[in-house]
């Protein structure tokens, strides 16, 4: 009989055992804090990124309102001024470009002429899709991507 009580104790005896306790609250613990350390690290580059995308999309709109009214709708040209910052489709020597060139997927450029109103204000708006990969949530899903559409408007002004 003593050696049945001794059977019964030993599970009460286990679940009251601290030894290893701090083991399994770690196994619990570090997977979370490493995906929410993933996660705010792959959040700060994304807003680098995109602030680097909206840089390039608003100077490149800058520049296409101030060149001669051929050249405006060229979305090429406004292409390689997101892309390249140049008008040429090639990065020139010495400048590192903010942006990696494959991850502007589509720039348009949409010209409105709003003839309704009395001065007839012709406005530029350059709009860009940019996708941008995050590596560090690849744990998380094998196609950790974030797709984002920068615009800006600009009154055109011409030469």
């Amino acid at each position: 009989m003593d050696r049945l009580t001794r059977i019964m104790k030993r599970p009460l005896e286990l679940w009251q055992d601290q030894s290893g306790a701090a083991l399994v609250e770690a196994a619990i613990v570090v997977p979370v804090a490493l995906i929410v350390l993933a996660g705010g690290l792959e959040l700060g580059r994304a807003i680098s990124y995109h602030h680097a995308a909206d840089k390039a999309v608003r100077n490149a709109a800058r520049y296409i309102a101030r060149v001669p009214a051929a050249d405006v709708s060229n979305d090429q040209n406004a292409e390689n001024l997101v892309r390249y910052g140049t008008w040429s489709s090639s990065v020139p020597s010495g400048v590192r470009s903010a942006l990696s060139p494959g991850n502007v997927t589509d720039v348009r450029v949409v010209v409105t002429d709003d003839a309704a109103t009395p001065p007839r204000p012709v406005r530029v708006r350059l709009e860009a899709d940019v996708q941008y990969s995050l590596p560090l949530l690849t744990i998380l899903d094998s196609n950790a991507s974030l797709s984002v559409t920068v615009a800006h408007e600009q009154p055109y002004i011409g030469e």
